[in-house]
Protein backbone atom coordinates (compact mmCIF):
# COMPACT_ATOMS: atom_id res chain seq x y z
CA UNK A 1 0.00 0.00 0.00
CA UNK A 2 2.73 2.23 0.67
CA UNK A 3 4.03 2.01 -2.80
CA UNK A 4 0.77 2.59 -4.44
CA UNK A 5 0.97 6.26 -2.17
CA UNK A 6 4.09 6.75 -3.76
CA UNK A 7 6.14 5.91 -0.75
CA UNK A 8 9.15 3.94 -0.59
CA UNK A 9 9.28 1.83 2.52
CA UNK A 10 12.49 2.30 4.75
CA UNK A 11 14.29 0.39 7.10
CA UNK A 12 11.93 1.73 9.40
CA UNK A 13 8.73 0.12 7.71
CA UNK A 14 10.33 -2.87 7.18
CA UNK A 15 11.22 -4.14 10.91
CA UNK A 16 7.60 -2.98 12.14
CA UNK A 17 6.45 -5.20 9.46
CA UNK A 18 8.81 -7.71 10.65
CA UNK A 19 7.65 -7.44 13.95
CA UNK A 20 4.17 -7.69 12.95
CA UNK A 21 5.03 -11.02 12.05
CA UNK A 22 5.13 -12.42 15.07
CA UNK A 23 5.20 -16.53 14.83
CA UNK A 24 4.79 -16.43 11.08
CA UNK A 25 8.87 -16.93 10.47
CA UNK A 26 8.11 -17.84 6.87
CA UNK A 27 6.68 -14.55 6.01
CA UNK A 28 9.01 -12.48 8.15
CA UNK A 29 11.86 -14.28 6.06
CA UNK A 30 10.70 -13.46 3.00
CA UNK A 31 10.35 -9.37 4.26
CA UNK A 32 13.92 -9.97 5.29
CA UNK A 33 15.10 -10.94 2.27
CA UNK A 34 13.48 -7.69 0.33
CA UNK A 35 16.07 -5.78 2.74
CA UNK A 36 18.73 -6.53 0.70
CA UNK A 37 16.62 -6.21 -3.06
CA UNK A 38 15.83 -2.49 -1.76
CA UNK A 39 19.12 -1.36 -0.35
CA UNK A 40 18.64 -1.43 3.24
CA UNK A 41 20.75 -3.10 5.63
CA UNK A 42 19.35 -5.00 8.60
CA UNK A 43 19.63 -3.26 11.97
CA UNK A 44 19.86 -4.44 15.45
CA UNK A 45 15.74 -4.15 15.52
CA UNK A 46 15.50 -5.77 12.49
CA UNK A 47 17.77 -8.91 14.16
CA UNK A 48 15.41 -9.21 17.07
CA UNK A 49 11.86 -9.19 15.10
CA UNK A 50 13.94 -12.76 13.75
CA UNK A 51 14.81 -14.12 16.80
CA UNK A 52 11.17 -12.95 17.74
CA UNK A 53 9.77 -14.44 15.38
CA UNK A 54 11.54 -17.71 15.13
CA UNK A 55 11.43 -17.78 18.78
CA UNK A 56 7.83 -18.43 19.11
CA UNK A 57 8.11 -22.28 17.79
CA UNK A 58 10.72 -24.61 17.37
CA UNK A 59 13.24 -22.06 14.97
CA UNK A 60 14.90 -22.05 18.32
CA UNK A 61 18.52 -23.23 15.78
CA UNK A 62 18.05 -20.50 14.18
CA UNK A 63 16.70 -17.80 16.69
CA UNK A 64 20.91 -18.80 17.70
CA UNK A 65 22.11 -18.10 14.64
CA UNK A 66 20.91 -14.96 14.39
CA UNK A 67 22.73 -13.78 17.89
CA UNK A 68 26.15 -15.84 16.55
CA UNK A 69 26.01 -13.63 13.36
CA UNK A 70 25.12 -10.35 15.47
CA UNK A 71 27.93 -10.67 17.85
CA UNK A 72 30.32 -12.01 14.61
CA UNK A 73 29.40 -8.30 13.09
CA UNK A 74 29.58 -4.79 13.58
CA UNK A 75 25.96 -4.75 15.37
CA UNK A 76 26.69 -5.28 19.06
CA UNK A 77 23.26 -7.62 20.71
CA UNK A 78 21.77 -6.01 23.34
CA UNK A 79 20.06 -7.45 26.29
CA UNK A 80 16.61 -7.59 25.06
CA UNK A 81 17.91 -9.62 21.86
CA UNK A 82 19.88 -12.19 24.35
CA UNK A 83 16.68 -12.62 25.76
CA UNK A 84 14.65 -13.17 23.11
CA UNK A 85 16.82 -16.35 22.09
CA UNK A 86 17.19 -17.45 26.12
CA UNK A 87 13.29 -17.51 25.80
CA UNK A 88 13.34 -19.34 22.41
CA UNK A 89 15.87 -21.96 23.76
CA UNK A 90 14.17 -22.41 27.06
CA UNK A 91 10.44 -21.62 27.35
CA UNK A 92 9.48 -22.38 23.87
CA UNK A 93 11.58 -25.28 23.05
CA UNK A 94 12.99 -26.85 26.59
CA UNK A 95 16.74 -26.28 24.67
CA UNK A 96 18.05 -25.83 28.92
CA UNK A 97 21.77 -26.44 27.35
CA UNK A 98 21.45 -23.66 24.48
CA UNK A 99 19.35 -21.18 27.21
CA UNK A 100 21.89 -21.73 30.21
CA UNK A 101 25.24 -21.41 27.21
CA UNK A 102 23.19 -18.41 26.38
CA UNK A 103 22.65 -16.69 29.49
CA UNK A 104 25.77 -17.35 30.69
CA UNK A 105 27.07 -15.65 27.05
CA UNK A 106 25.03 -12.57 28.04
CA UNK A 107 26.92 -12.38 31.63
CA UNK A 108 30.33 -12.53 29.68
CA UNK A 109 29.00 -9.70 27.65
CA UNK A 110 28.35 -7.97 30.62
CA UNK A 111 24.54 -7.73 29.20
CA UNK A 112 22.69 -7.87 32.54
CA UNK A 113 20.06 -10.83 32.06
CA UNK A 114 16.49 -10.13 32.95
CA UNK A 115 14.31 -12.00 35.73
CA UNK A 116 12.40 -13.36 32.34
CA UNK A 117 15.72 -15.09 30.99
CA UNK A 118 16.41 -16.54 34.07
CA UNK A 119 13.00 -17.79 34.58
CA UNK A 120 12.77 -19.31 30.85
CA UNK A 121 16.59 -21.03 31.66
CA UNK A 122 14.82 -22.11 35.20
CA UNK A 123 12.01 -23.60 33.38
CA UNK A 124 14.08 -25.20 30.76
CA UNK A 125 16.19 -27.00 33.30
CA UNK A 126 13.09 -27.99 35.19
CA UNK A 127 11.69 -29.16 32.16
CA UNK A 128 14.95 -31.04 31.01
CA UNK A 129 15.30 -33.00 34.56
CA UNK A 130 18.49 -30.63 35.46
CA UNK A 131 17.26 -29.85 38.60
CA UNK A 132 21.00 -28.91 39.93
CA UNK A 133 21.21 -26.29 37.20
CA UNK A 134 17.92 -24.79 37.93
CA UNK A 135 18.14 -24.52 41.80
CA UNK A 136 21.50 -23.05 40.73
CA UNK A 137 20.52 -20.32 38.65
CA UNK A 138 17.41 -19.46 40.97
CA UNK A 139 19.92 -19.05 43.98
CA UNK A 140 21.83 -17.23 41.86
CA UNK A 141 19.13 -14.36 41.07
CA UNK A 142 20.04 -12.47 44.50
CA UNK A 143 23.77 -11.81 42.86
CA UNK A 144 22.43 -10.56 39.26
CA UNK A 145 20.23 -8.62 41.84
CA UNK A 146 17.16 -10.01 40.87
CA UNK A 147 13.94 -10.86 42.53
CA UNK A 148 12.45 -14.50 42.06
CA UNK A 149 9.09 -14.10 41.54
CA UNK A 150 5.89 -16.70 41.70
CA UNK A 151 7.40 -17.75 37.98
CA UNK A 152 11.00 -18.09 39.30
CA UNK A 153 9.78 -20.24 42.68
CA UNK A 154 7.34 -22.25 40.78
CA UNK A 155 9.58 -23.53 38.47
CA UNK A 156 12.59 -24.05 41.15
CA UNK A 157 10.41 -26.10 42.63
CA UNK A 158 8.64 -27.69 40.01
CA UNK A 159 12.07 -29.24 39.13
CA UNK A 160 13.12 -30.30 42.65
CA UNK A 161 9.50 -31.77 42.24
CA UNK A 162 10.03 -33.73 39.38
CA UNK A 163 13.31 -35.15 40.09
CA UNK A 164 11.55 -36.02 43.48
CA UNK A 165 13.81 -33.94 45.73
CA UNK A 166 11.66 -32.60 47.89
CA UNK A 167 14.42 -31.79 50.63
CA UNK A 168 15.73 -29.42 48.17
CA UNK A 169 12.36 -28.03 47.66
CA UNK A 170 11.24 -27.50 50.94
CA UNK A 171 14.80 -25.64 51.67
CA UNK A 172 14.13 -23.31 48.60
CA UNK A 173 11.04 -22.76 50.62
CA UNK A 174 12.43 -21.98 53.68
CA UNK A 175 14.52 -18.99 51.96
Amino acid sequence: ELRADGLKPGLISHNAALAACGAAWRRALLLGAALGSRGLLPDLITHKSFITSWGHGWGWPQALLVLRSLRAGRIRPDASATVSVVVACGSSSGRWEWATSSLNQARREDIDPSLEASNAVISACGRGHNWITSVHIFSRLAECLLQPDLVSSSAALSACERAAQWCRALALLHR
